[in-house]
């Protein structure tokens, strides 16, 4: 007879649990109960939007994509009782990464205790639970698409999905521990798991597949079945139970399976749908319909005028530093798992456009129509040559005469100042005499054999011919020093073949 208050009593209770009113009142692409194609009640600082197709619950699913400007946040406040436990549940998963890694993650959560900083892992969507304790009437979740030290990268991109934020009843037992996991049927690229069905003081609700420590999927069944694994390779697998409260069992046995070596010998279709869109003077947008395998397409190649230029994933391609004008032939080829190629499909041939941004001037482009000389300036990150294409290693290279209204030499080398110095060694005029004797030109200056081979460096001349200014300007004042020395030693001489008489005139001048 006590039996059944007992049953009464765990009907009400499951009952109550799967009863419990979702916090996540919205409605939105992340939505359970009342989905819709928008983002009602999440906002931040990312570029938020609903997308129809990476959901995992329903229709939709939300998007959030990093902004060059610190905007990597997706938000979402709910209404809760201060002191009550909360179990949060959020699907998410990672989307096109520009940065590596961006380590998009839940942090700074508000209002609650029981949060730890959680990073998103992979591109396979992962359900994230959080069992917390509500300190605010509004507490907030925080998702972050990428860490602070990408804050001014745009394009990290993440998903969420099947959001519920559910009262914690008092339902605090978790059920037992998977340990009678098993594999069969291991083949190159899967396995079968099953096990028993866990036990739960009042139901279990799912279970966790986790593949070398990674959650893989969330079966409601005894059993899963894994694909996408790799031929020859070692992998360990384990299952937790959950139950309604979302209290996840112990760890229980560990299953280790080594899939088989393939065979597989067959290439993936032929890509027949390449197409081409947004065709700029630089650049060319490809996309695809999937390729099909009798196993599985792991990735592309991309052609462009038959040599290979990227390998995507995906069925999208973006082509870059294409020449204005220009005509070019793109082809795909899809590749599987055993590294086998697919058959040429379609070839799409692009024309890039005549104009569009900075256009470099070269001599293949200098003649186009769509260049302009006179409406802007020119940037060489090489050398330049005008009327010549030999620059000898010169920045700038002229065959010709150039006219200018000014022109300043900022010299790498010393001004010639140096020779006013007290220790420097000036040649004597014998010894210069000799030299024009020997060589026939001044030392320390260009012959005119020299200058034929090599021309001259403006500069550099500029700072000889100061040199021997001021090498000439050091003679002249040794010569003028020697001419005032005669002088003096002819009025001595002087003194000496005057008359007694004159000598007595002159002996107050000396």
């Amino acid at each position: 007879m006590k039996s059944v208050p007992l049953l009464l009593l765990a009907m009400c209770l499951i009952s109550t649990q799967m009863g419990a009113q979702n916090a996540h009142t919205h409605a939105n692409a992340a939505s359970i109960e009342n989905e819709a194609n928008s983002v009602t009640g999440w906002s931040g600082g990312a570029v938020i939007s609903s997308d129809a197709s990476e959901s995992q619950h329903g229709s939709f699913s939300i998007r959030a994509v990093s902004t060059a400007s610190n905007g990597r946040t997706l938000t979402y406040t709910y209404n809760a009782q201060i002191g009550v436990q909360y179990t949060i549940r959020i699907w998410a998963k990672e989307g096109p990464q520009v940065s590596n890694p961006a380590a998009p993650a839940f942090a700074v959560w508000s209002g609650m205790t029981g949060f730890t900083t959680t990073l998103i892992r992979g591109t396979d969507w992962a359900e994230y639970v959080f069992n917390v304790t509500a300190t605010s009437t509004s507490p907030l979740i925080r998702i972050y698409t990428s860490n602070a030290a990408t804050s001014s990268t745009a394009g990290n991109t993440i998903f969420i999905d099947n959001v519920s934020i559910l009262r914690v009843n008092s339902d605090s037992a978790p059920p037992s521990a998977v340990t009678t996991l098993a594999a069969t049927g291991t083949t190159a690229t899967g396995t079968q798991l099953s096990w028993s069905a866990s036990t739960d003081n009042i139901g279990v609700t799912g279970y966790q597949v986790f593949r070398n420590g990674t959650q893989i999927g969330t079966p409601v069944g005894t059993a899963y079945t894994v694909t996408g694994l790799t031929q020859s390779t070692s992998y360990a697998f384990t299952v937790r139970a959950v139950d309604a409260a979302g209290n996840v069992s112990a760890a229980g046995n560990t299953v280790n399976v080594t899939t088989t070596q393939g065979t597989d010998s067959a290439p993936p279709s032929a890509v027949t749908t390449l197409t081409a869109t947004g065709t700029t003077a630089t650049g060319t947008q490809l996309s695809w319909s999937a390729s099909t395998d009798n196993i599985g397409v792991t990735g592309y190649q991309v052609f462009r005028n038959g040599t290979q230029i990227g390998t995507p994933v995906g069925t999208a391609y973006t082509v870059t530093g294409l020449t204005q004008s220009t005509s070019y032939a793109f082809t795909v080829r899809a590749v599987d798992a055993a590294g086998n190629v697919s058959a040429a499909g379609n070839t799409v041939n692009v024309t890039t456009q005549g104009s569009g941004g900075i256009v470099d001037y070269t001599s293949q482009n200098a003649n186009l129509a769509s260049v302009d000389w006179q409406a802007r300036n020119v940037f060489a990150a090489q050398t330049l040559g005008i009327g010549t294409t030999d620059t000898q290693g010169y920045a700038l290279a002229v065959a010709g005469n150039v006219l200018a209204e000014s022109v300043k030499i900022a010299l790498q080398t010393n001004w010639p100042d140096y020779v006013f110095d007290k220790d420097y060694s000036l040649y004597s005029l014998e010894e210069v005499e000799r030299f024009i004797i020997e060589k026939g030109y001044l030392p320390g200056l260009p012959s005119a054999d020299e200058v034929k081979d090599n021309g001259i460096d403006v500069g550099e001349m500029n700072a000889l011919l100061l040199k021997k200014i001021e090498e000439i300007t050091l003679y002249v004042i040794q010569q003028d020093k020697k001419i005032k020395e005669l002088e003096k030693k002819g009025k001595r001489l002087e003194f000496f073949h005057v008359t007694p008489e004159q000598r007595k005139r002159n002996k107050s001048t000396y």
